[in-house]
């Protein structure tokens, strides 16, 4: 039976960063799914935007490569090492600042300080126009509002469930996704404002880029 491949769930650095929880399904090679705030459930993530540095942190002989991709809301960080040649070449062969698309699977890392880290180990890396970034924009507004309306609907019911959701129309993946953030979350003391600022601010700069 052929494997299928994961959902690429498109999200802005913004929601991607503040993400702290990752779920882990049962059995050594069951996959693990970053959980965001908003309730996309990653274990593929799909971004855009602007490389503006890529750097080796590692040595000559262990290469350790790091890029950082700018979206409007924030910085992905992306890195490739020596297990990861082709895509490592793709990286260092573009050269900054260039629109590129990436798709990688989300890391976490917890520092003794208590801080937590997400990065993006890509599967692929590209140089794409303007006009990819663009649309990439828009799509992606479009999914976080439906994940905006997903939490909305959840913190109404008491308590949410995958089914109930799906009921309202909601999609079955988004829908477990937003079960296992009102969970991990704590939407009380999260201002889910800045959400919708973000997705109205990307909208509002993408109109003024038509417009110009």
């Amino acid at each position: 039976m052929p494997v299928t491949r994961e959902l690429a769930w498109r999200v802005f650095a913004k929601e991607f960063n503040d993400s702290s929880y990752m779920q882990k399904e049962n059995g050594d090679k069951m996959p693990s799914y970053l959980i965001t705030p908003l309730g996309a459930k990653i274990n593929r993530v799909f971004i855009v935007g602007v490389v503006t540095e890529v750097e080796n942190i590692g040595s000559e002989g262990k290469p350790n490569w790091r890029a950082r991709i700018a979206d409007r809301t924030g910085t992905f960080f992306v890195y490739a090492g020596q297990y990861d040649p082709e895509v490592a070449q793709q990286l260092i062969t573009i050269e900054p600042p260039a629109f590129v698309a990436v798709v990688g699977k989300p890391r976490i890392f917890r520092p003794e300080n208590g801080t937590t880290l997400v990065s993006i180990r890509p599967e692929r890396v590209q140089e794409v126009s303007k006009d990819v970034c663009e649309n990439w924009i828009l799509e992606t507004c479009r999914h976080m509002k439906t994940r905006l309306d997903a939490v909305k609907q959840a913190l109404e019911l008491a308590p949410p469930t995958k089914d109930n959701l799906e009921a309202l129309g909601f999609d079955p993946n988004l829908a477990e996704g937003v079960v296992m953030a009102v969970e991990n979350y704590d939407h009380k003391n999260i201002d889910m404002d800045q959400y919708f600022d973000t997705m109205v601010s990307e909208l509002n700069a993408l109109t003024e880029t038509k417009a110009n």
